[in-house]
């Protein structure tokens, strides 16, 4: 493990304990679902199905909305799965109760702290998980890794100075990327900032935006 990980693990294992206070005074403002917080600690509002559960990740409602079309092909092709969606922000979570096939879970997802994480993945243990664009946290990826949960980052759209940030920790970089078995690069332009970081490994660039053919919104005036 890069010196930079061991230094986040270490720190998120230490703030982790204020985790429930800053939690509830986001949700004073609005940023949390009060009745829900105790998923973004790892806590689960449903009993695990019995079969193999497939989990989906987006942070927000751009991400989330992505990942539909995925998920409906997939609660299609494959009827035996169950599908777990998870976000990180209160609209989403609306917008996935509105829009997710029936018989989809959702899900806030776990701060990345390792007690939630590994409570998160002791739950559902999940034999796949889909990350979408950017989501890069170490300790989910990992947690998830370790547990034996096949791991596919998809659209890994990133900023040049991200790309940049990651090439300059190559062994951070390596940890991480040696966590996810497919990543899908869809944003050409720093294709190659992306591959010098990640060693070439698993990237593949594509012009084709093919997490977005989701409809448009629909708008309640």
């Amino acid at each position: 493990m890069s010196l930079g990980l061991a230094a986040y693990r270490g720190l998120t294992a230490i703030l982790e304990p204020i985790a429930p206070l800053v939690l509830s005074g986001r949700a004073k403002k609005g940023k949390e679902d009060p009745q829900r917080v105790g998923e973004r600690l790892g806590h689960a509002s449903y009993a695990r199905p019995i079969g193999e559960v497939v989990w989906l990740h987006g942070a927000s409602v751009g991400e989330t909305l992505s990942l539909l079309p995925l998920v409906e092909a997939l609660a299609k092709a494959r009827p035996d799965l169950n599908l777990l969606v998870t976000s990180g922000t209160v609209t989403a979570a609306q917008m996935m109760r509105k829009r997710l096939p029936a018989g989809v879970l959702h899900q806030y997802v776990p701060v990345d702290a390792p007690v939630a994480v590994r409570r998160f993945l002791a739950h559902w243990k999940p034999c796949l998980a889909v990350f979408v664009e950017s989501e890069l946290w170490p300790n989910l990826l990992q947690g998830a890794h370790k547990a034996g949960c096949k791991l596919a980052l998809l659209g890994a759209r990133v900023s040049d100075d991200t790309a940049k940030g990651w090439a300059r920790a190559p062994r951070a970089a390596r940890v991480v990327e040696e966590s996810n078995e497919m990543a899908d690069l869809y944003h050409i332009d720093n294709a190659d900032e992306m591959r010098k970081a990640f060693k070439d490994r698993n990237i593949a660039a594509s012009r084709n935006n093919w997490l977005y053919p989701y409809d448009p919104l629909h708008v309640e005036i």
